[in-house]
């Protein structure tokens, strides 16, 4: 238990040393208008004290887009689609990928904040607790986990003279896909509709009835 708390000392003072702040994708200002034809995704890390010496490194449709510390955000403009906002901890395996559809002139707020369930493994074995906790969570692994706090148009809102864009989902996420669609709209962040459509979507495979076209 002792030497995997130093491990886990150690790992988080290389990290603390790490130089952030680089990014590739341009950062517009806050209040700049969004380009014709683009979305702003705006990914802010929380204040929680754990793992404050590790930076949050933020990637948006696979391209840099920042390291945060504590209490930092960063913004992203991206073309409107679908978007992806993966984060991972500097010096730690693994990462957190989340997916979502943009409309144009849209605004979406992503949290970072620490993962918890980390903590355990990261204790007892050190490095190599965080690498198997990487290994048996490919897309919800590392320091850090992502959740979309609010989306203005909300996600599946339609897009003029064009139809929202689907969320996917697959067999092996089923159940995941389900939680994270009653999470969503929950918080008001998809329409009813979207959700009974996307829902039917998921369930075709196993019901036998035609997904939404």
């Amino acid at each position: 238990m002792r030497r995997g708390a130093t491990l886990l000392i150690v790992s988080m003072l290389l990290a603390a040393c790490s130089t952030g702040g680089e990014r590739t994708l341009p950062m517009p200002a806050a209040d700049a208008p969004i380009p014709d034809g683009m979305a702003r995704i705006t990914v802010a890390r929380a204040s929680s004290m754990l793992y404050l010496g590790v930076s949050a490194q933020v990637m948006v449709n696979d391209q840099r887009a920042g390291s945060l510390w504590r209490g930092e955000r960063t913004f992203a403009d991206v073309p409107a689609g679908p978007a992806t906002v993966a984060v991972s901890g500097s010096s730690v395996p693994g990462r957190w990928v989340t997916r979502l559809p943009t409309l144009a002139g849209g605004r979406y707020e992503i949290e970072v904040a620490p993962r918890g369930a980390l903590f355990a493994p990261a204790l007892m074995l050190g490095y190599l607790g965080t690498a198997l906790d990487a290994a048996a969570n490919v897309e919800q692994g590392g320091a850090f986990a992502l959740a979309i706090v609010s989306a203005a148009p909300p996600i599946g809102t339609p897009a003029p003279a064009a139809s929202p864009t689907p969320i996917a989902a697959t067999a092996g996420d089923r159940d995941e896909r389900l939680a994270e669609l009653r999470r969503l709209r929950s918080r008001g962040l998809i329409t009813d509709d979207v959700y009974r459509e996307e829902q039917r979507r998921v369930l075709a495979p196993m019901t036998g009835i035609p997904a939404p076209r």
